[in-house]
């Protein structure tokens, strides 16, 4: 039988402990209040204390679970067992309700095991940064025995839309820009058309061609710093991308990709910047095996809490309206840990409007509880014709900006860089390659 209370008190846990009935709990304060680790006892730590951060916004959970086997040829009584936390800048640890069975001990049987699972909701003033946590339990004699001290760091997403603090940045010397000067004698009348690609703020995209990853994401961040402007920069490095399609790529497996994203982040620092994170690598995982889906959903969860800081806002992107259904694409994000971003991305390098986009986006975020979202409309100016690699005819959307028609989008974004082919179809070059033609079209189209 399990016995669980909750406690829904600030800075507290609740556990349940997975063994026999048990009887009343105590509020008594005890344990250990100090990193010092106690005797081990006579129980074993099989399975060391593990803290799952589920989320760490006002209301979410945060879960710890850690198992004890008694190893010996002698049954066990213990009196307690708890688990305990202590949030930064705090010396105190705070236990939540610990297992007081009453009057006499419960008996842990030789070769049985004690599991104890923790959770704890968290409050409007915790705080980001290290915690700490461990386990112990309390022998018949009133002895404390004490698992190691874990240590875990917590960041909050920015608490706000980032997106409003500065205008998005456009890097000088990009492609369009320089066919803009290339043209501006010869073809005056297209070079003032190509100048409205080259002057929209835009994202910065980051992949296996970057030849140092640290460096190249800190020299786009000081440029757009030092232009007061807010850097936007996609990651574009899942292994397996794309599925092997026009895209094909990616990290050459799990392990390099987290060195990988950790030299990201390190490029970012401190600075405030938006991080789009791996268009179209949830919404098209279908192409991969099982065993590749869970490796994709555990990289992208550990990409999700490395990048998320108060200055980061990561928005992990959802694919389109007309790819998955929201409740599909609610799951997907919550197994990546979604709680811990700002949000997630729609429409990224795709044509669809504005609208449909909007009203598939706040279907998501009902579901996920309130998260937030933005659009690319890089390309969506004459909406989608059916087609989404170098459609014809279609028409740059509207420019980066934070008035939507929804407090749930935070901003339109142009995400996918304006005339940069989508692959060899409909007369491209390669993915990713700009297109001056197509670049130009997109600009003569335009509603501006």
């Amino acid at each position: 039988m399990m016995h669980l209370k909750n406690s829904i008190q600030s800075m507290l846990f609740a556990f349940c402990l997975l063994l026999g009935a048990c009887g009343e709990h105590s509020s008594a304060i005890f344990g250990r209040t100090s990193d010092a680790v106690t005797s081990p006892g006579a129980l074993t730590l099989t399975t060391p204390l593990a803290v799952n951060l589920t989320s760490f916004q006002p209301g979410g959970i945060i879960t710890g679970t850690v198992t004890y086997t008694n190893s010996t040829s002698a049954d066990v009584p213990i009196q307690r067992a708890v688990i305990t936390s202590r949030a930064p800048g705090s010396t105190t640890y705070v236990p939540g309700d610990d297992f007081a069975p009453g009057a006499g001990a419960t008996v842990v049987k030789a070769g049985q095991t004690l599991t104890l699972a923790a959770s704890r909701k968290v409050g409007a003033t915790d705080a980001a940064g290290n915690w700490t946590a461990y386990s112990s339990y309390q022998d018949s004699a009133g002895g404390w025995h004490s698992s190691p001290t874990l240590t875990f760091a917590v960041y909050l997403p920015p608490s706000g839309n980032l997106i409003t603090t500065a205008p998005v940045y456009a890097a000088p010397g990009s492609d369009a820009q320089k066919q803009a000067d290339a043209w501006r004698v010869s073809r005056p009348g297209d070079a003032a058309q190509m100048d409205k690609i080259a002057k929209g703020g835009q994202a910065a995209w980051f992949g296996d061609w970057n030849t140092s990853i640290q460096a190249n994401v800190a020299s786009f961040v000081n440029a757009a710093v030092a232009a007061n402007r807010l850097p936007v920069m996609v990651v574009y490095n899942i292994p397996q991308r794309d599925c092997g399609l026009y895209s094909a790529g990616g990290a050459t497996s799990a392990a390099a990709y987290n060195t990988w994203i950790r030299s990201f982040q390190a490029g970012i620092g401190a600075r405030s910047a938006v991080v789009v994170l791996e268009p179209d690598a949830l919404s098209g995982m279908d192409c991969l095996n099982a065993a590749d889906q869970a490796q994709r959903i555990a990289v992208l969860a550990d990409a999700v809490t490395v990048l998320s800081s108060a200055t980061t806002a990561v928005y992990i992107d959802a694919g389109h309206s007309t790819w998955k259904t929201s409740t599909v694409m609610a799951q997907r994000l919550n197994s990546v840990n979604v709680s811990k971003a700002r949000g997630f991305s729609l429409n990224v390098s795709n044509f669809l409007p504005t609208e449909g986009e909007t009203t598939y986006g706040v279907d998501i975020a009902t579901q996920l509880g309130g998260s937030h979202f933005v659009i690319d409309t890089s390309r969506n100016g004459l909406g989608t014709n059916g087609q989404w690699c170098n459609p014809l005819g279609r028409a740059l959307g509207v420019q980066a900006t934070v008035t939507t028609t929804d407090p749930t989008v935070d901003a339109y974004l142009w995400v996918k860089s304006p005339g940069k082919s989508d692959g060899t179809c409909n007369g491209g070059p390669a993915a990713g390659t700009f297109w001056p033609d197509y670049a130009l079209g997109l600009a003569q189209r335009a509603a501006y």
